[in-house]
């Protein structure tokens, strides 16, 4: 049995740092002729860029990494973008895993370290499990500093531009970009946009003028002291700065329902008016399997699966809704609800929430309801005509008091938007209430809220400002927050174009873990080896197994697999199929044997069919480099419907026997076999676009992730030898090889 072990290992004996890295910058400067020229240019020093750089640095390629800050990691940085805002990171520092020492092992539990040894992981920098930010910047800034000191990254040097088509320089007369920076112009073949996310996702202009954005709020909350504040939003930046504000200020959060993937158990009867006689009517709908609708609400990590979602230690304000404080929690029913803002009570802010798009937005009028009797009705009216009176309006074309059919009491002011907008619109509400003696400032309907302060926090997305349009079209998706990227991260509009970390997580938003670092650095890593193999000429690591018809040999491709199950952390981030592990089948380890039938070489010998594995990588290159052979790939998933409220309950565990190990919940592998692909496979395949499989196998769940009992071993064994009994008997008869033999013998003997 031969076991051979192919690719490039890098090992840095610099030893481990743990003190901080001092930025000298050795970075080329403006004038130097060509200094800033790269083959591969890498734009933006975050965990993303200074990993690929790692990588290119170890290879000894040529690369730079431009970062307009004075410094890397600066979106964690204190001293720079400071995010997040309240300074505690979501993503989980597990220092002890167990009696398990296994480092891979660790770093499916290690969210924030990236991948190399020579400083001190973040899990040797703090015992938090959830640390704060300036200790993953540092970290950053200090695995940087080989970089650094290599003068490859150059700081304080903003990309303002980036061009396609070929520029003639010396480094490379195929250079196909060219980038215009702060410092200089810079000739690349390759560009890969790590820059993470730019740009806020913002209200429109006018709204604007009345809210905080979350990306300009300093953390300083003890401005908040005793103030009415309303959060925009349904992510974690809305939750983050909802647990940061309830020590000092009275919050109501807004958001709006998002699709659930997973239908709703019950419909919750709920109080929609009064009949003539004053009692409450109900609303009921009853339910069967075939009704039930889609569920909507809070996406929650502990129900989805994704680490995007709300995490569960920033759920505070639930608590305190639930629990009937005063801190509340109101939502709008249609997913793409707006919100309109404007100055009222002269110093507050009036939202009016959750309007329809189709219905509410173009309206001339905000109505604004409140529990009024005869005598408060008539008050607000008189006050009315003496606002007219005393500003010289028609007060029929300003403000119109009408009762708000069909709850009785409940009066609606409707008043002009363009009037509210006015010098006069912030000081409206106010006359009203001195002229009535009525209170105007706790209106009845979850629309209309009055607030100190607004903070919005609806997210971020890409900024495509630096592309020249021309010759860079770059196309968006989900709502234009990520560009749209082949599974391999190039661009499909623009060959030689890529994006790497958070911006290219469009290919598992909302399932694995690819726009984090946790689950971004294999990503990254699994691109710095397409670079390697499709553009420097090195393979893909892999490692060969010859299947000689011995169970030594398919136990040992058995045991390597199931190491990797056990162990590695990239298919274990990336899961669902965004990376795969997978084994090519074939008959030869060489094309330099001569006159093969495929089943035997030119003098007869059977030929042994040879596993060769390969780790995690994009499906697309897997699929189309190995269309023609026969192959076997593996990938962690969860449960079909395992998400939602069941997953926290008591009966959760879908199996816990071999034969019904397709029933399993909790993440599990799944083993495929596939047959030689009978068409051509293009770029934009994507993994659940793979055929059906010849073959399928479950390895039943196990809470731990140890799958190396009998339990595990003994199936996923027989699996893999009817795998290979299939794959020989489909690449060639054996048989023939008795028919060479005996020609080459019959053509000696004609010699003799």
């Amino acid at each position: 049995m031969l076991h051979v072990k192919t690719g490039v290992i890098v090992t840095w004996l610099l030893g481990v740092t743990l003190g901080r890295c001092e930025v000298v910058d050795n970075s080329p400067k403006t004038g130097d002729n060509g200094a800033l020229d790269a083959r591969y240019c890498i734009i933006g020093g975050g965990p993303a860029g200074i990993q690929l750089g790692h990588f290119f640095l170890g290879a000894n390629r040529s690369y730079r990494i431009f970062e307009k800050s004075h410094r890397a990691g600066s979106f964690f940085a204190e001293d720079a973008r400071r995010m997040p805002v309240h300074r505690r990171l979501i993503s989980i520092n597990k220092r002890f895993t167990g009696a398990r020492s296994d480092p891979e092992f660790n770093m499916r539990h290690d969210w924030n370290s990236l991948l190399g040894d020579h400083v001190a992981r973040v899990t040797n920098r703090t015992r938090e499990l959830y640390p704060p930010a300036d200790v993953v910047a540092d970290y950053i800034q200090d695995f940087a500093g080989i970089q650094i000191q290599a003068g490859r990254i150059s700081f304080n040097t903003e990309v303002l531009r980036v061009s396609a088509g070929k520029t003639g320089n010396a480094l490379e007369k195929t250079s196909s970009f060219l980038i215009e920076t702060s410092r200089g112009d810079a000739a690349c073949q390759f560009v890969i946009v790590a820059a993470g996310f730019q740009s806020a996702v913002k209200m429109n202009e006018k709204e604007e003028a009345f809210v905080e954005g979350y990306d300009e709020l300093k953390g300083d909350t003890q401005r908040f002291e005793g103030k009415d504040v309303v959060v925009l939003g349904g992510g974690n930046a809305a939750y983050e700065t909802i647990e940061s504000l309830v020590n000092d200020a009275k919050v109501t959060h807004i958001s709006r329902l998002r699709p659930l993937p997973w239908k709703r158990d019950s419909l919750w009867s709920s109080v929609r008016g009064r009949n003539s006689d004053g009692d409450e009517v109900l609303f009921k709908k009853s339910l069967t399997e075939d009704n039930r609708p889609d569920a909507e609400g809070t996406r929650m990590a502990m129900m989805t699966h994704y680490v995007g979602d709300v995490r569960a230690h920033r759920l505070g304000i639930f608590d305190s809704y639930s629990l009937k404080m005063v801190d509340r929690v109101l939502r709008c029913e249609k997913q793409d609800a707006l919100f309109e803002a404007f100055r009222c009570w002269h110093n507050k802010v009036c939202l009016h929430t959750c309007l329809d798009v189709n219905e509410d937005v173009g309206l001339p009028s905000v109505v604004w309801k409140r529990h009024l009797d005869k005598d408060e009705a008539a008050a607000v009216q008189r006050a009315l005509q003496l606002f007219g009176t005393e500003h010289g309006l028609d007060m029929t074309k300003v403000a119109d008091l009408t009762e708000s059919a069909p709850i009785d009491g409940v009066m609606a002011l409707s008043i002009d938007r363009a009037f509210l907008a006015s010098d006069l619109g912030p000081g409206f509400f106010p006359y009203l209430e001195r002229a009535s003696n009525v209170t105007l400032s706790k209106p009845l309907s979850p629309q209309n809220v009055v607030a100190d302060h607004v903070i919005r926090c609806f997210g971020w997305k890409i900024n495509t400002s630096m592309f020249d349009p021309k010759t860079m079209p770059i196309q968006t998706t989900v709502k234009g927050k990520y560009p749209v990227i082949y599974d391999t991260y190039e661009v499909p509009t623009v060959p030689g174009l890529f994006f790497a970390g958070t911006l290219a997580h469009s290919l598992d938003f909302k399932k694995s873990a690819g726009g984090f670092i946790h689950g971004f650095r294999y990503a990254v890593r699994s691109l710095f080896r397409s670079f390697e193999a499709e553009t420097e000429g090195v393979p893909w690591p892999s490692t060969s197994f010859v299947l000689d018809g011995t169970n030594q040999s398919i136990l040992a491709l058995r045991d390597h697999m199931l190491n990797r199950i056990n162990v590695a952390a990239g298919p274990y981030q990336m899961f669902g199929g965004t990376l795969i592990d997978g084994i090519v089948l074939n008959r030869r380890i060489a094309e330099s044997d001569k006159g093969s039938n495929g089943a035997c070489d030119a003098k007869g010998k059977p030929l042994p069919l040879v596993a060769t594995y390969y780790d995690e990588m994009p499906p697309s290159h897997f699929f189309r480099s190995f269309s023609e052979s026969h192959n076997i790939v593996w990938h962690y998933k969860y449960g079909k419907n395992f998400s939602g409220p069941g997953v926290i309950e008591g009966d959760n565990v879908g199996s816990e026997d071999i034969a019904h190990a397709h029933f399993s919940t909790f993440l599990h592998p799944k083993v495929e076999l596939f047959g030689p692909a009978k068409k051509p496979i293009p770029k934009t395949f994507t993994f659940d676009k793979r055929s059906k499989p010849l073959a399928q196998h479950w390895i039943v769940e196990n809470v731990e992730f140890d799958f190396s009992s009998v339990f595990h071993k003994a199936p996923l064994l027989k699996f893999l030898q009817k795998a290979v009994k299939k794959v020989e008997k489909a690449s060639g008869d054996r048989q023939s090889c008795d028919a060479i033999r005996a020609a080459l013998l019959q053509k000696m003997a004609k010699d003799l």
